[in-house]
C-alpha cells in the first residue's frame, strides 16, 4: 500500500490579513500538486490529518471547488475530524461541510480502530479527552491524530511528544493540529512520530 499523509489543510473562503499573494488560488494549487504526486507515484490512499476547512461552514464556492478537487484524486481520500472542521457546530460533524463530504463519500472518515490490507490503523479525531494513553496499542499500528502532540510548551492543552513515545510501543504515529513540522523516534519503544506541518499558512 502506498499512501500520502497531508497535514492540516485549512481551506479558507477569505484571504488572511497577512497574506498578500493570490492566496485563494494558492491553497488549491497545493491540493492539485498532491493529486499530481498521487498519480505519478501510483498512490492508493491519501490521509488528511484534519482541519480540512478553516471554518466548519465556509462559503459554497469553496465547498464546490474543494469537492471537485478531491473527487479528481486518483485514489481514496480519508480524513480525521479536526477542531476547525466542527468549530461552533452543536451537532458536531453532521452539521459541517466535512460531514457532507463524508456523507457523499467524497472523503471517507478516519476514526477508531480499523485496518487496510491487514495493516492495523487508528484514527484519533480531535477530542477533549486527549492523553498519551490513546496512543497505546496491543499490536504494531499506524496511528493518525488531530490533537496537540508537541515537542515544546504550547498555549493550548497539549501532550508532550516524549510522553507519547514513552507509552506507545512499536507504532508509527502521524499527528496534525500542531502547525510546525517535527519528527521524533524513541529507539526503546520503537515508535516514531511525524508531524508534517500545516499545508496552508494563513499567518505569513
Amino acid at each position: 500500500m502506498k499512501a500520502l499523509v497531508v497535514g492540516d489543510v485549512h481551506l479558507c473562503d477569505y484571504v488572511p490579513i497577512k497574506r498578500v499573494d493570490a492566496f485563494l488560488d494558492a491553497q488549491f494549487i497545493k491540493l492539485e500538486k498532491i493529486r499530481i504526486i498521487a498519480e505519478e507515484r501510483d498512490v492508493d490512499i491519501v490521509f488528511l490529518l484534519g482541519d480540512v476547512f478553516d471554518r466548519a461552514r465556509p462559503d459554497l464556492w469553496l465547498v464546490n471547488r474543494a469537492t471537485d478537487v478531491f473527487k479528481s484524486y486518483p485514489c481514496v481520500v480519508y480524513s480525521l475530524v479536526g477542531n476547525h472542521d466542527i468549530q461552533g457546530c452543536r451537532d458536531g460533524v453532521p452539521d459541517t461541510v466535512l460531514g457532507n463530504l463524508f456523507t457523499s463519500n467524497t472523503i471517507r472518515k478516519l476514526e477508531g480502530n480499523t485496518s487496510l490490507l491487514n495493516i492495523p490503523l487508528r484514527g484519533i479525531g480531535h477530542t477533549r479527552e486527549h492523553c498519551a494513553a490513546l496512543y497505546t496499542t496491543g499490536v504494531p499500528t499506524i496511528l493518525f491524530s488531530h490533537n496537540l502532540v508537541t515537542p515544546q510548551v504550547a498555549p493550548f492543552e497539549h501532550v508532550f511528544v516524549d510522553d507519547v513515545l514513552e507509552v506507545s510501543r512499536n507504532n508509527f504515529i502521524f499527528c496534525g493540529d500542531f502547525h510546525p513540522p517535527f519528527e521524533k523516534y524513541n529507539p526503546t519503544t520503537k515508535t516514531r512520530i511525524i508531524n508534517p506541518g500545516v499545508l496552508t499558512r494563513t499567518n505569513i
